[in-house]
């Protein structure tokens, strides 16, 4: 079953989606629906289970591609719905997966969901093979001075030596590369702290966990600040203090 969204300022094309839905994609199950962005935006910012968002594009106050910018990170697929066939090319830059003209043809719509079926059974495979991969490289006897990252498109191996620092938001963590690149995970900070305690990284507060090799700088200042190599400047908790002032003593 795949749960859907639905954002469109006009509740009867909404209702009609709906109806075209259930007669040929029933595997489609429409959890919800929002006639303006501010909804649509409180319910994805508190909801992560969704697999399609079919979205209008000219709505008032905010239109589709602005709700597309404000939302968290994007786990589903967006159709989007307009009368407008002038949006398909902006529609493709905001990496929509289709782009359905209103009326919506129940062929079309069809083909859209289809499209949607056929990426997950692809990442599915390959979150199967990756997960295969991390179970290989756990038990085998190569280095131990790697991390597999999960991203949301791949899965990345990462020298420990290549990390400068983690920082973590909620259920995410986002690793921080000496090449400048960055890596958003959904795991979180207290995880990593776990895993590389022994490994030469220190958390200096609830939502920073750094490399000691990268450090170059303590500051006293109105507070303990780190400065690491690339320049960032981070608070140091009251709590963790003590403890990283003990390590250079």
């Amino acid at each position: 079953m795949l749960n859907a969204v639905i954002v469109d300022d006009e509740q009867e094309l909404i209702s009609a989606l709906q109806i075209k839905l259930s007669f040929v994609c029933p595997e489609v199950k429409v959890v919800n629906s929002f006639t303006n962005a501010a909804d649509a935006i409180l319910f994805f910012n508190e909801n992560a289970n969704t697999d399609i968002l079919f979205l209008d594009i000219e709505m008032p106050q905010q239109d589709g591609f602005h709700l597309l910018d404000a939302l968290p990170v994007k786990n589903y697929e967006v159709i989007m719905v307009t009368a407008y066939p002038q949006f398909a090319i902006k529609a493709i830059k905001a990496n929509a997966l289709d782009y359905l003209l209103k009326p919506v043809e129940y062929d079309e719509l069809r083909k859209a969901v289809n499209k949607v079926v056929e990426k997950k059974a692809k990442e599915k495979q390959i979150a199967q093979q990756i997960s295969e991969l991390t179970t290989a490289i756990k038990h085998s006897h190569q280095q131990t001075d790697r991390i597999l990252l999960h991203s949301i498109k791949d899965a990345q191996l990462v020298q420990l030596s290549d990390i400068i620092r983690i920082e973590g938001d909620n259920n995410y963590s986002t690793f921080y590369l000496n090449n400048g690149t960055k890596i958003l995970v959904s795991k979180t900070l207290k995880e990593y702290e776990e895993k590389l305690e022994q490994e030469h990284f220190f958390r200096i507060h609830k939502s920073h966990i750094i490399n000691l090799n990268y450090l170059s700088k303590l500051l006293k200042e109105d507070a303990l600040l780190v400065q690491m190599q690339d320049g960032t400047q981070l608070e140091v908790s009251i709590r963790r203090r003590v403890e990283l002032l003990k390590l250079f003593s």
